[in-house]
Order: structure tokens, then sequence, then C-alpha cells
């Protein structure tokens, strides 16, 4: 098991930087480089940068695929939830309800 700290400058910080490393844990992805800290170089740690609240509102759901399509998307790397996102976005409008 591995342990992390975070160190911010507010309550606020804390609390959206932990958001983040939570969905990287659920997405089994990399912590980047620039934010793996350890015990020995307390005193020089890296401050993880900020990461942008997203601008348009999102619901949670629960959706099932087949599992090559969630394994493609996954393979794609970090934010594959916003790439399904797009795709369907894309048909969305290419096929609009009337």
């Amino acid at each position: 098991m591995n342990n992390y700290s975070i160190t911010t400058g507010s309550e606020e910080d804390f609390f959206a930087r932990g958001r983040e490393w939570a969905k990287l844990a659920d997405q089994a992805a990399p912590i980047p480089e620039g934010w793996r800290i350890s015990f020995e170089d307390v005193a020089e740690m890296p401050i993880p940068p900020v990461i942008p609240a997203a601008t348009q509102r999102k619901d949670f759901t629960s959706l099932s695929l087949p599992p090559e399509i969630l394994a493609y998307f996954k393979a794609s790397g970090p934010d594959w939830q916003n790439r399904i996102a797009d795709v369907l976005r894309a048909w969305m409008e290419a096929h609009p309800q009337t």
C-alpha cells in the first residue's frame, strides 16, 4: 500500500487536490511524476498543480459498456471518460431530437 501526503494553502485546495488523486486512483492511473512525494524530501516537496474545476456541470451515472469499448477508452490515458462524453455529444449533435 502506498502512502501519499498533500500539503496545500487552503482547505479548499486540499480537498480539490485530494479529489484529483482519488480520480487517478479510481482509474488505476499513475500519479504524475511532479506529484510524487516521499518522506525523504519533505522540505523540497513539490506542490501539485491546481487543476481547474470543470466548467460544465456533470452528473454521475452508471453505464454498462462492452469490455472492448471500455478497454479502448481506458487505454487512451487519463480523461478517458471525457473522451466517451465527447463521442456521445458528437452523436447527439449529429442526431438531434425533434
